[in-house]
């Protein structure tokens, strides 16, 4: 489920979009929107992102952008790109049971795309995916700082989540699942499974990584593990 502040994100990248006419609904207007979103904002910050200079790049590249000849209201066609983020954003939050989609989410799951002018401008910052899951996880800023975490705000309820929390929120405990029982028997993997115990024996390059398209079985691996 997408958390308000992503929809409102998103209706604003719309309003944009819809506003300058163009007929296509791209990941420029939405990294546009989140540049504006409290969450992702925060992010971009934390990992050393100019968000300034982001806004104003974006703007050129927008004003560029070819303009429909219509009068009236016109709601402009969300691109397979813009769809496929929000989508692999929910599926990776649903997967971790991790409550809604917020726009920290979708900045990770733009990372995928890897052909948009939106992710050109991150990578030209020095914005990698990585830095951007390490400060969503546990609080690490790029420049080595721990995100800071109050205790209390004005109105009684905590500001910020501590890396424990944010851990919670975007892991899986999959000893805690075995122990309650959720996880299937693996059947028929047992040389990629044997192979990943013999890489993580290893004294160095001991980190198995399992690459694959989705659904082939690359988190069942994981959970027979």
């Amino acid at each position: 489920m997408l958390g308000d502040d992503l929809r409102i994100a998103i209706a604003a990248a719309e309003e944009r979009a819809a506003a300058s006419k163009h007929e296509f609904l791209t990941l420029e207007h939405l990294l546009y929107a989140l540049l504006h979103d409290p969450r992702a904002s925060e992010v971009l910050e934390a990992v050393g992102a100019d968000l300034d200079q982001l806004e104003s790049e974006l703007d050129q590249f927008l004003d560029k952008l070819e303009k429909l000849e219509i009068e009236g209201e016109y709601r402009p066609i969300w691109t397979i790109g813009f769809r496929r983020v929000l989508q692999r954003a929910t599926n990776h939050v649903q997967s971790a049971d991790a409550g809604e989609v917020d726009g920290a989410n979708v900045l990770v799951a733009m990372f995928a795309e890897t052909d948009s002018h939106a992710l050109y401008l991150l990578d030209r910052q020095g914005i990698e995916r990585l830095d951007i899951v390490s400060y969503i996880s546990h609080g690490k800023r790029k420049d080595g700082k721990r995100k800071r975490v109050s205790p209390m705000g004005a109105d009684g309820e905590s500001e910020s989540r501590s890396p424990d929390e944010a851990l919670a929120d975007f892991t899986v405990d999959l000893y805690e699942r075995a122990r309650e029982g959720k996880i299937d028997p693996l059947i028929g993997r047992e040389l990629e499974l044997e192979r990943a115990i013999h890489i993580l024996a290893r004294r160095r390059k001991n980190n198995p990584l399992f690459i694959g398209d989705s659904g082939v079985g690359k988190t069942a691996i994981v959970e027979g593990l």
